[in-house]
């Protein structure tokens, strides 16, 4: 997949995070802050991805998207009104693994074990 296969930008939706984050509470706003930060990031890693010279693999890939995802989640029961705020810290490995499960869909989970266990290790090794 070349980085023309990807779908362009939401520029709306991300200049509208960017507006948002000057108007709510610190914390959502810093979480916010990393949502956009991290999905440039990653969109960039996945446009540029047939240079392969940074060295990003699948399981990199895949440890990015969850992250990504799992950014998402954290401002999800916010952004609905089902919390006044959320803490500020680095995700658990039930929230990592909640997210990947998000990101490859429940099929995957129950039938491709074997092809996420590289992710996993790196979910492991960097959250506690």
């Amino acid at each position: 997949m070349s980085g023309a296969d990807f779908p362009p930008v939401p520029v709306v939706a991300m200049q509208t995070l960017k507006e948002v984050i000057e108007h709510i509470d610190d914390n959502e706003a810093r979480k916010t802050f990393e949502l956009v930060s991290w999905f440039q990031v990653q969109h960039v890693r996945l446009t540029n991805r047939e240079r392969r010279d940074h060295g990003v693999e699948f399981d990199d890939l895949l440890y990015d998207t969850t992250l990504l995802q799992e950014y998402i989640n954290r401002l999800f029961d916010y952004a609905r009104n089902e919390e006044q705020s959320t803490a500020i810290r680095k995700a658990p490995r039930r929230e990592m693994t909640d997210a990947l499960k998000n990101v490859v869909g429940m099929e995957a989970w129950m039938t491709q074990q074997n092809r996420l266990l590289g992710v996993l290790a790196i979910i492991n090794r960097r959250h506690p």
